[in-house]
Order: C-alpha cells, then sequence, then structure tokens
C-alpha cells in the first residue's frame, strides 16, 4: 500500500531545526519523496538518511509529500504474492499510477527517488519526467549494475557486472539472495533499465554519495551530465572532554565478512595484551562464531561483545570511546558510522578502500590501514594508542569535518542547490533549449 503526505517517521534521531531569517529563506520548493522502505526488524541507513532528509526539508520550510512501500508488506505474504511483486520490479503499473495521483494532488517542483526496489521500479523516474517536474534520485547502493546490490560475493569484491555493463555474470552466479531463480527478477529489471538509459534520460541529477562510487557509476555507463556528489549528514551531537572517555575503542556495525569482522578479530589476537578494549556492537552472521573463538581465551578480557544496541544507546557507546575501528573490506556507498564519529569528536581508524578514503583523511581527520590486512590494522591501533596527544588532534579534526561537510546544514544548502538546478534544468529542456 503507498502512503503519502506527511507520513510519520518511524526514527527519531536527535535531529536540529534549521532556523534561518526571512533574509536568509530561499524560496521553499515543493518536493515530493518517493521511498520503498527495507523490512524493520533489519537496521538501515538508507531508511534513516531518507527520514533525516525529510525532516530537514520539512524544518527548514519546504513543503513535503511521501510515496512510500515497504518490505514488510510481503516479508510474510504468500509466495504467489511475493512472486507477483518480483515481476513488478522492471515497470510497475500499479506504482506507476499511485506516484501520478501523487504529482497531480501535490503538485511537486522536485520528485527525489531513494530505493526503488523492489515494491516500486527504476520505470516511476520515466513517470515523474513525463509529469514535467525535476526528478532527483540518490543512488544508496549499487543496484543500478549489481543484482546484489553491493559489488561483494563470495567474501571479495566483484566488479563483473561493472566491468561487462551487464547484470548476465550476476544471474550466471545467482548473486541475489544466492540463487538464480531470486535473482534473475532483478537482473531483468537492471538489464532493461541500462538499456533504455532510464537513469541518464530520465533523472535530472543522480547524487551519488562519494567521488569513488560517482567513479563506478561511470564505469557502469551512467552519464557524467547528471552524476553528483552529495554525502550524507548526520546530526549534531556532544563531544564528551578527553578526559571522560573510556579507555576504549568501538566498532558500530554488522557483523559480517564484508564489514571485516575477522580483519578485525585477528588484529586484536595479534595485539593480544598490548591490545586496547575493544567494545563490539552489531548483530549478524558472525555472531555465533565470534563468540565461540572468544570463549575461555585471555582476549575475552580484550573485547566485549555489546550486541545490536537501539540507535541511540549505540551512539552514547561511540561518543565515550576514543578510537572507531571500521575495517570495511567492500566498496561502502558511504560509512554513516564515521561521520557519526566525527559529530561525537571520534577519530577514525578505517580500511584504505573506496570512499572511505574520502571520508577519513590519513593523518587529518583519522588514519588508513590496508583493507583485509590484520598486520597494518594492529600496526595503525599500537601507534595510535601510544600517542594520545595525536588521537585528540585528529578527533578536533573530524569534528570540524562534519561542520564543514557533514552537518544537517551543508546537507540542507547541498539539497537546495541540487534541486534549484534540476528545476531550471527541467524547465529548459521542457522548453526546447
Amino acid at each position: 500500500m503507498c502512503h503519502s503526505a506527511a507520513a510519520r517517521s518511524r526514527y527519531n534521531p536527535e535531529e536540529p531545526r534549521i532556523r534561518r531569517t526571512a533574509l536568509e529563506h530561499p524560496s521553499p520548493v515543493r518536493v515530493l519523496l518517493v521511498h520503498n522502505y527495507y523490512r524493520a526488524s533489519i537496521p538501515s541507513g538508507e531508511n534513516t538518511v531518507f527520514e533525516a532528509e525529510g525532516r530537514l526539508l520539512e524544518q527548514a520550510g519546504h513543503p513535503v509529500a511521501r510515496l512510500l512501500r515497504s518490505n514488510d508488506e510481503i516479508a510474510d505474504a504468500p509466495l504467489r504474492t511475493a512472486l507477483t511483486a518480483s515481476l513488478l520490479t522492471t515497470s510497475n503499473p500499479f506504482a506507476a499510477a499511485s506516484l501520478r495521483r501523487e504529482i497531480a494532488r501535490f503538485r511537486p517542483e522536485v520528485v527525489h527517488f531513494h530505493n526503488t526496489f523492489p515494491l516500486l521500479s527504476p520505470a516511476l523516474l520515466r513517470v515523474a519526467h513525463d509529469s514535467g517536474v525535476a526528478v532527483v534520485a540518490t543512488l544508496h547502493n549499487y543496484r543500478v549494475i549489481c543484482a546484489d546490490g553491493g559489488l561483494f560475493r563470495e567474501q571479495r569484491i566483484c566488479t563483473e557486472c561493472l566491468d561487462q555493463r551487464s547484470p548476465a555474470p550476476g544471474l550466471r552466479h545467482g548473486c541475489y539472495r544466492h540463487s538464480r531463480i531470486a535473482t534473475w527478477p532483478v537482473a531483468r529489471m537492471i538489464g532493461q533499465h541500462l538499456q533504455q538509459q532510464t537513469w541518464d534520460r530520465h533523472a535530472h541529477a543522480l547524487l551519488a554519495l562519494t567521488e569513488f562510487q560517482r567513479g563506478l557509476m561511470l564505469r557502469a555507463g551512467l552519464s557524467p551530465q547528471v552524476l553528483q556528489v552529495k554525502p550524507n549528514a548526520t546530526a549534531a551531537a556532544t563531544a564528551l572532554p578527553w578526559a571522560e572517555r573510556d579507555d576504549v575503542a568501538v566498532f558500530v556495525g554488522r557483523l559480517c565478512d564484508e564489514k571485516g569482522i575477522w580483519t578485525l578479530f585477528e588484529a586484536w589476537q595479534r595485539l593480544g595484551e598490548a591490545a586496547p578494549r575493544l567494545r563490539i556492537i552489531g548483530a549478524g552472521p558472525a555472531l555465533p562464531a565470534l563468540q565461540q573463538r572468544l570463549a575461555g581465551t585471555a582476549l575475552a578480557a580484550r573485547i566485549e561483545l555489546l550486541g545490536a544496541l537501539p540507535h541511540a544507546e549505540a551512539m552514547a557507546q561511540l561518543a565515550r570511546a576514543r578510537l572507531l575501528v571500521y575495517p570495511s573490506q567492500w566498496y561502502e556507498p558511504f560509512g554513516m558510522s564515521v561521520i557519526e564519529a566525527y559529530a561525537r569528536g571520534v577519530p577514525v581508524l578505517a580500511s584504505r578502500l573506496g570512499g572511505l578514503a574520502e571520508l577519513v583523511r590519513d593523518g587529518d581527520s583519522g588514519a588508513l590501514f590496508e583493507a583485509g590486512d590484520p598486520a597494518s590494522l594492529a600496526q595503525q591501533v599500537t601507534e595510535l594508542w601510544q600517542h594520545p596527544i595525536r588521537l585528540q588532534a585528529l578527533a578536533q579534526r573530524g569534528l570540524e569535518l562534519w561542520g564543514q561537510h557533514y552537518s544537517p546544514a551543508s546537507n540542507l544548502a547541498r539539497l537546495e542547490t541540487i534541486y534549484r538546478n534540476a528545476i531550471d534544468t527541467s524547465r529548459r529542456s521542457a522548453a526546447g533549449h
């Protein structure tokens, strides 16, 4: 079922209100936000970003409506319903009709798409474009070209579909849910919209989250004329005085291969008794094995498994730490934990991989190590922990970077510029220029 207008957010992270004087306030832009929610039982950064941006726009005085679907609608649905939904991923006439009705009712100047998979469809970009409004889409993942959405297969980065500009390798490997049958409708969706140039022809702005992700999307064949970079943002937070923090490092994320949990574990093994205390926050498929390998070992005194925590509690743990370790082994489209750490004055040690090397400025706001290399990680941890004054300087610089690039105010300014440019482009196109 599609929901429009001001649907209440299911999340409520702290979010400062954007206050402006009459002279500062530009004319409001009417924005229709379109998003397919992931399941409520599975934490999703995409859901969080979608909701935060919607609130930000509303607080700045922009009229906002929402067209929503949720994967909870099919989570427990009969097989026939699930199969029907999968076949509509390429072009969904029911969702298209809902979008047309909402455009006619709300009369937006911009339709901003976030996730369209699986209950909406990329074909909705064409519907919005043909309705004469500006079309913007955020690329939260790599599903424009990758059936799995992550460019990660069999515990390694995989760019076969990207390099061939075709979803055929993903279908051959059964990348979506480890099944060729499940992958087929996803590959069909990807292939058709690449062939029809849906993303290029019907969007006035496609938003990558980092320059690295933009480069990958160019390799996939998307147009440089519409591909822009707009990073995510996070709310203001309290940076605790250094002396009041716990003498610990933290990991926040899903416990799985692509997040580098085993690189982290093996690095702490190498450090032994010299290892800082480490708090691991999160759940995932690697948790049982991690618990088993820690049980009864000396390392259990150095590593604390806190499991999945509510977002506010996880952020409170992060704020009390002296280092965030981010050992990802896949091409993260973005690293929300990185900027959440910056907002709390926590320095970051991250993999030198993909867009993380943009977010974490080596020697400036944090440090980098070689992805998948426990020895490199252990060495960097040792060097940082032996120089607390340097850690504090990195923390301060990260806080400054948050204010400059990843705060709600900076995000709002970028969004408004993107929207107005998209509106101008749309109007020029309609006028035949």
